[in-house]
């Protein structure tokens, strides 16, 4: 599985290169500051996201256009909406009439496991071969970790049939990881836990994970403090298993 890491803006240069691609938050490139000046820069792989995640609804339509113009994406995350199936595939179709639909890369969305589904039957419908599934698909933001985890992979499970490329969109528990071993349709993800881990000093295999109640993106833009050491030891933790046959 292929990995992207999100960092504070701060720790671009320290971290990104660590990443194997770069997945890229629209809503921080429209600032133009350093997180923009290092996304604009050609090379490997881009996945420009529509940060539904950090802001609780995507970016629109013409702000997504506009960051893809900064840093040209190889792929954008369509607009998906939280939990709501109906509203995201209504998103899908008005960006299949904007992007090239070979960019586009479809969210699965829905509140309980019928809906998600009929979303993801919506868009294999649509002639997709690869969904991107939240972290919290048919959870509540105030779930365990576990719980995430177990519903995550649930939806994963009933999608590997029919999508040859599934893309988390951030980690819940390494457990959920690890039960993805020799499923090569679940191709990558992008996350930024080992980062916000490794700034409170917790390590990956040894200490308690924090929840997901807040977006892992805003806890780290007021991050008190940087611990590269434990930082790297989660990164190099994370690639073990991802990396395991």
């Amino acid at each position: 599985m292929i990995l992207a890491l999100e960092c504070p803006t701060e720790l671009v240069d320290e971290i990104q290169p660590l990443a194997d691609f770069d997945f890229i938050l629209a809503h921080v490139v429209l600032r133009r500051g350093s997180y923009a000046s290092y996304c604009e820069k050609p090379g490997r792989m881009k996945i420009l996201d529509n940060s539904c995640n950090e802001l609780l609804h995507p970016c629109t339509f013409k702000e997504l256009k506009e960051a893809a113009d900064m840093v040209k994406p190889d792929y954008i995350v369509a607009p998906d909406y939280l939990g709501d199936y109906f509203s995201t595939e209504r998103a899908l179709d008005e960006a299949i009439t904007i992007f090239d639909k070979e960019k586009i890369f479809p969210v699965i969305q829905g509140h309980e496991l019928k809906y998600a589904l009929e979303c993801a039957d919506y868009i294999a419908s649509k002639g997709f071969e690869k969904i991107a599934v939240p972290y919290d698909i048919t959870s509540s933001r105030g779930s365990s970790l576990e719980s995430m985890a177990s519903k995550r992979v649930r939806v994963v499970r009933e999608l590997l049939p029919r999508f040859e490329w599934v893309h988390l969109l951030g980690m819940t528990t390494l457990e959920e990881l690890e039960s993805y071993k020799n499923k090569k349709q679940v191709k990558s993800i992008d996350t930024g836990s080992p980062i916000l881990h490794g700034i409170n000093g917790i390590r990956f295999g040894r200490d308690e994970l924090l929840n997901k109640s807040i977006p892992t993106w805003n806890l780290m833009e007021v991050a008190p403090r940087i611990n590269l050491a434990d930082i790297y030891y989660n990164i190099g933790y994370l690639r073990k298993i991802l990396n395991a046959d």
